[in-house]
């Protein structure tokens, strides 16, 4: 599933050249090297970082992945996700939690945060490496 799930966000990044990681401080923070990678690969990457007191709207173009663990973000910033469902049309959720408004999930354990942490940084490594092959020499 997993695997599969990275070579459909792959496709789907092909096709609309942009991605959006939308979610907290520390899973967007672990996303910086992936991005760097995607953007030597020529996918312009870039956050919408929100937490409990503010909300940035969603960024229209491009793949929106909504990184939330326990699913907090679906139940305190609703709206805000249910309009990133809403406008876009290849919207990725990686959570423990499921939810039908995203076009495409990627289950993550209901572990403790640092295995769901590695878990990530994987999957972010699937899809740069493992999908779409980036040269050795270019990896930072």
């Amino acid at each position: 599933m997993t695997c599969t799930s990275m070579a459909v966000l792959a496709e789907w990044l092909k096709e609309e050249k942009r991605i959006t990681f939308h979610g907290a401080v520390f899973p967007l923070a672990l996303m910086q090297s992936a991005m760097e990678d995607l953007i030597i690969l020529g996918y312009p990457a870039n956050v919408v970082q929100y937490n409990r007191d503010t909300f940035l709207p969603a960024v229209s173009a491009g793949i929106q992945v909504v990184i939330s663990y326990s699913g907090r973000f679906l139940e305190e910033k609703k709206d805000a996700y249910q309009k990133i469902c809403a406008q876009n049309r290849h919207v990725v959720l990686i959570s423990s939690v499921q939810d039908e408004h995203a076009s495409l999930q990627v289950p993550i354990p209901d572990v403790d945060k640092t295995s769901q942490d590695m878990i990530l940084l994987g999957l972010m490594d699937i899809l740069i490496h493992g999908v779409f092959h980036l040269p050795a020499g270019l990896r930072n």
